[in-house]
Order: structure tokens, then C-alpha cells, then sequence
């Protein structure tokens, strides 16, 4: 079955979590591959947004994957979509204008949605899933881990789902149990409409009720899965999302930023408001926040304890002006007071990081 990701767009908020995600797990196999010209800020992303996933799925559902994996970054548009993931394997066009020109946040959620199908082979190699579970299941569990890292609301996704779905005009007329199918109409609008339809599952049986689905047990079919992970038949379901879907609408959260791409800001810019997780593992992961202008480029510098840079990274802000650093301490043994300098032109901020 093939799955295929067409990208969406992110409102952020600026909240850290009170706890970072677990220090990190001994990792299944996991190998990169980047074509020459790759960005640096794009392998970064790629490389820590796969690594993230990893261990967050495995930490918070024990969910992992078993076999090795392979990554495989173009520089150039070589597939039909931005991103595809079959068996074992995640392959991202990162040369593709849909890429190119996506802010880092949606670029991260794009790795952590096609790490999700990686868990999806896994469970169902046969591809038995309908195609808007598979598709709505990536992008709610890829908005919900970004929730947790304190980057996204997910009630402004949610209520950006329930508005594609009202307005788009592809999806008139069209039930969600016609969706099971890529070659349906409307399919090509199906993340929006999967993840709403995903959202009210959860809402009705948690999200852990979606890992409970994906691995079918011995004798079972699909709908029999379905009914044991969520409560009822795959017609109940369909009969009260479609009549869900009819009373919809649109929360009134500000969407406005989430239907047109931004470009790349060449003018400096200042920085303000720099947070981090204030205590991190050694081998955990890292995040830190920060404000400038819409698509400025910033770069971020770490310094260990021992008052050593040891790390780099430059990233281009959200088209909020958000913008975000992630990074796992792979190699980082001392404890004690590290710092992250940030700057984006115009002057730099510094934030402390304690790690141990």
C-alpha cells in the first residue's frame, strides 16, 4: 500500500513541557543517507525529527521498530510527494518546492508522520489498513507528539482539520467510508479529513487505543480490530462521524497562517524570548525556543559544562516568526551548567540548559 504525505501547515505555541522527553533509549539500526547539497538545517532536522519519533512512540506506547532502518534524503524532487515510506525505509525530497519553502515545524512534523507508517508496516505488512485511518493516524500521533514537546496546540490542528474539512470543496459529498482506497475521490484530501475523523476516536477511547488497532491479533480482521481497540463497528463510527461532521465548525482559533507558504527573510532581524528545557539527560534530547522575524535564519550554539562549543545549528524561523532548535546530546557525558547562544543578526541571547 503506498503512503504518501502532502504537507500541512502549523501554528506553534510557545510553552515548554514541565518534563523533557525521556533520556534516550538503546536504538534499533538506524542509517542516514543525504545527497550532496542536503542543508544542513534540513539534515538536522531529519536526523533529529527520526531520532525523536524513536524514542518518543517507544517511550510513551512502547511502541519500536524492530528491523533496521534506512533514511534516505534527495536534494532534488524525485518522487511524486515530498515524503514516502514503504517497509523499513523513509524517503524525503527535500530539493521539492513544498520542502523547500515549509517552515522547520511542518518539515519536522512531515519526519515524525512518516515515521509513524515505519510502525504501520511494521503491524500491518500487508497494508490492510483503510487508507484514511493510516493517513489521519500519522498526522494526528505526528501533531500530538509535537503537542508534547510543547511546539503545537493541538486544538488549533484540530480545529484546522475540522475547517479544510467544511471548505474543502473536494471533500463535498464525499463519506469518509468511500476513503479507504487511495483511487477514491477526495483521496488526495485525506490527511485532513483522516486526522479530524483519528481525533474522535481518541476522544473516545485515548490514544493508546491506536496502537492497540494497528497490530492485528491472531485471527482477527480489520473491522474485528477496529471493534476490539475503539468500541464499535466501522458503520457506528461512520454513522456518527458523518453526522459529527455535519454539525461542525470551527472553534475560532487564528488559522490564518496555515494556508499560504513563506519565504525566506533577507533582512536581519532581532531575537527575544529564548527558553530551553532547563534540565536535560545526558543522551536526551534538547529543545530550545525562541522569537524573530518571519523566516529569518538564526544559529544556535551549544557550550557544554567545560565551556566548550561542540555543537551548531542554524534553522529558519516558522512563519510566525517562531522558531525552535531540537538536538539530542549523543555524544555529551559531563553534567553541570550548559548555555545555548542564539543569534539572528541583530544581537544574541543566551539561555541555560543543566544537564544531569
Amino acid at each position: 500500500m503506498s503512503r504518501v504525505l502532502f504537507l500541512i501547515v502549523v501554528l506553534v505555541a510557545f510553552s515548554i513541557p514541565a518534563n523533557s522527553v525521556p533520556p534516550a533509549r538503546a536504538a534499533a539500526a538506524l542509517s542516514f543517507s543525504f545527497a550532496n547539497g542536503t542543508l544542513a538545517e534540513d539534515e538536522a532536522l531529519v536526523r533529529n525529527g527520526v531520532k525523536f519519533a524513536e524514542e518518543f512512540f517507544g517511550a510513551e506506547f512502547g511502541s519500536t521498530i524492530d528491523a533496521p532502518v534506512t533514511v534516505d534524503v534527495r536534494g532534488t524532487q524525485q518522487y511524486d510527494v515530498i515524503a514516502y515510506t514503504g517497509p523499513g525505509s523513509i524517503s524525503i525530497a527535500t530539493g521539492a518546492l513544498g520542502w523547500h519553502y515549509s517552515p522547520a515545524l511542518r518539515k519536522l512534523q512531515t519526519v515524525i508522520h512518516e515515521y509513524v507508517h515505519l510502525i504501520h508496516w511494521q503491524a500491518d505488512p500487508d497494508g490492510t489498513m483503510p487508507l484514511w485511518l493510516a493517513e489521519g493516524s500519522a498526522e494526528y500521533l505526528a501533531w500530538y507528539a509535537i503537542d508534547r514537546l510543547g511546539l503545537l496546540d493541538l486544538d488549533v490542528a484540530r480545529d484546522f482539520w475540522i475547517g479544510s474539512v467544511v471548505t474543502n470543496p473536494s471533500l463535498s459529498g464525499v463519506p469518509l467510508s468511500s476513503l479507504e482506497e487511495p483511487s477514491q475521490a477526495g483521496a488526495g484530501s485525506v490527511y485532513e479529513i483522516g486526522a479530524y475523523a483519528v481525533s474522535q476516536l481518541v476522544a473516545q477511547a485515548g490514544v493508546a487505543a491506536l496502537f492497540d488497532y494497528f497490530t492485528l491479533q491472531a485471527g482477527e480482521d480489520r473491522a474485528q480490530a477496529f471493534e476490539r481497540a475503539f468500541g464499535l463497528s466501522f458503520g457506528a463510527f461512520y454513522a456518527n462521524f458523518e453526522a459529527n461532521r455535519a454539525a461542525a465548525y470551527p472553534a475560532g482559533y487564528d488559522v490564518s497562517r496555515l494556508t499560504f507558504p513563506w519565504y525566506p527573510a533577507t533582512d536581519p532581524a532581532d531575537v527575544s524570548g529564548a527558553t530551553a528545557w532547563p534540565v536535560v539527560q545526558p543522551g536526551g534530547f534538547s529543545l530550545v525556543q525562541a522569537r524573530t522575524a518571519p523566516g529569518t535564519t538564526c544559529s544556535l550554539t551549544f557550550i557544554d559544562p567545560n565551556d566548550q562549543p561542540i555543537l551548531e545549528q542554524q534553522m529558519r524561523a516558522n512563519s510566525d516568526g517562531s522558531i525552535f532548535w531540537l538536538w539530542q546530546l549523543e555524544d555529551l557525558t559531563v553534567t553541570g551548567r550548559a548555555q545555548a547562544s542564539i543569534t539572528c543578526g541583530r544581537n544574541s541571547e543566551l539561555v541555560p540548559i543543566d544537564i544531569g
